[in-house]
């Protein structure tokens, strides 16, 4: 099987593209009809979308339903996972130990910032795939001082959330650095709550022993 994909033109009728003929006729460089079968053919348009309001009473939404997004980079899934992730824990303890607003409502803080940055950029890099002139990719990317041409490396941050607005490492991503025994932190803590202190500022010592106690 093999997939084939064309742009819309601006003064095509999406409709007509449909029509076996048509499809034939921008297939006939590659194959041609007594040579393989059409299976399938659709247009799909692509478009990009926020909701304003994740949370109402008790109701959360999650993935497509806060979002849509692009093909283009393939972030669609990605950002419902991670949606997922922010939220089961949550929704978890408010079960457990009761209902806390300002936990719940930090959801939508914390996600829906770097959603919209992954929209953006998806967007500019749908914009570029489909350019059909220089002038039209020129536009897409971002001039240096030398005069090239290039996209910007996204690296989105996150929400406020829970923490302290005024703390210049709220909404970092923390590094995937490499550990002592060669593993990578992402390996070795990815689904675990993690607390990292300076032994200088907080005494660990009772909460290390308490933590491993724990398990």
């Amino acid at each position: 099987r093999r997939r084939w994909e064309f742009a819309v033109g601006p003064d095509e009728q999406p409709e007509a593209m449909l029509v076996e003929a048509a499809i034939w006729d921008y297939l006939s460089p590659w194959i041609s009809p007594e040579a393989a079968r059409l299976e399938r053919k659709a247009i799909y348009t692509f478009k990009s979308a926020l909701a304003q309001q994740w949370l109402k009473g008790r109701v959360f939404i999650a993935g497509d339903a806060a979002h849509l997004m692009p093909p283009f980079m393939g972030q669609g899934m990605c950002a419902g996972i991670r949606d997922a992730a922010n939220l089961a824990w949550k929704i978890s303890f408010c079960v457990k130990h009761g209902h806390d607003d300002e936990l719940a409502r930090s959801y939508q803080r914390e996600r829906e910032q770097n959603v919209r940055e992954y929209i953006e950029t998806t967007s500019r890099m749908g914009e570029f795939i489909n350019a059909l002139g220089d002038a039209q990719i020129a536009n897409t990317v971002f001039a240096k001082p030398d005069g090239t041409v290039s996209m910007n490396s996204i690296a989105p941050s996150l929400g406020t959330g829970l923490g302290d607005a005024a703390d210049p490492l709220l909404n970092k991503t923390f590094p995937n650095i490499t550990l002592a025994d060669g593993s990578s932190f992402d390996q070795k803590f990815s689904m675990k709550p993690i607390i990292i202190a300076s032994s200088a500022i907080v005494d660990l010592s009772d909460f290390t022993k308490r933590t491993t106690m724990d398990g």
